[in-house]
């Protein structure tokens, strides 16, 4: 399942749809513009130059099913990931703000990140999307009641919602910051309301040492490897999607991943 990079004809080159408000970040991989099909660079669609490197890419292979895909397969040390080396939540501060992603896990243990910002080496400083005993969970710095103090680890469900040692399924997951009061962060999982939880947090370069040493990264990191496939991320800063933006979104790209 290693270095097979093919690329079948028919791949879209253009995304129509999805809302582009204060889209900051856009990686695509079945979109030729954003992946050739081969090799580490992954551009970003919105041109705003923030584009992506994958990792490790020896343990890394393309497919064409479902609209292009990468599949994310670690092995001993090396961990595959899609990385940036430079920190796009630096300047969001308290602003409203949007994280997307389609994704299709592969479980092999209790615990995996999908989505990590490093900020600095304590886990307490970093931002994360995890996978935590077949349930999605949120790190502190997604669940901070000020702008100065990060909250707890949050699940985000009661019941184990991933299966080990096999696929979930895609999976069409928006996490939306909307203003600053209570409940003002919403978690969607193929376009239904997953969790609601309190996020007023100020992102910036006091909260998480010099900005260039920190790094966004999709898919884990050398401690604890994310296996699977990845498809799109999205950024935006300054835009929160609404319930009816998400489902615009959902209903954009739905047909692509099986729904």
């Amino acid at each position: 399942m290693r270095n097979h990079f093919l690329r079948a004809s028919g791949i879209p080159t253009t995304d129509t749809g999805i809302v582009t408000t204060n889209l900051i970040s856009h990686i695509d991989v079945g979109n030729s513009s954003s992946y050739s099909g081969s090799g580490s660079s992954l551009t970003d669609l919105t041109g705003n130059n923030n584009h992506a490197t994958i990792g490790n890419t020896s343990d890394v292979s393309y497919s064409s099913d479902d609209g292009g895909h990468i599949i994310l397969d670690p092995d001993g040390n090396n961990k595959p990931n899609v990385y940036r080396d430079t920190d796009n939540f630096v300047n969001i501060g308290t602003n409203d703000f949007t994280i997307e992603y389609w994704f299709n896990a592969y479980i092999t243990r209790n615990n995996t990140w999908v989505f990590r910002n490093l900020s600095s080496s304590s886990s307490q400083l970093n931002m994360g999307i995890y996978i935590y005993q077949e349930k999605l969970r949120i790190s502190p710095f997604f669940t901070g009641t000020s702008t100065t103090q990060p909250g707890s680890w949050t699940n985000l469900e009661s019941s184990a919602h991933y299966t080990e040692d096999d696929y979930t399924g895609w999976e069409h997951t928006v996490f939306s910051r909307i203003g600053d009061g209570d409940n003002n962060f919403k978690i969607y999982r193929n376009n239904s309301l997953l969790a609601t939880v309190t996020n007023k947090f100020e992102y910036d370069i006091a909260q998480g040492g010099n900005a260039d040493r920190r790094r966004t990264l999709i898919g884990g990191d050398n401690n604890s490897g994310f296996r699977g496939k990845f498809a799109i991320y999205r950024l935006y800063d300054g835009t929160g999607l609404t319930s009816s933006q998400v489902t615009q979104n959902w209903n954009a790209e739905k047909a692509r991943f099986g729904h």
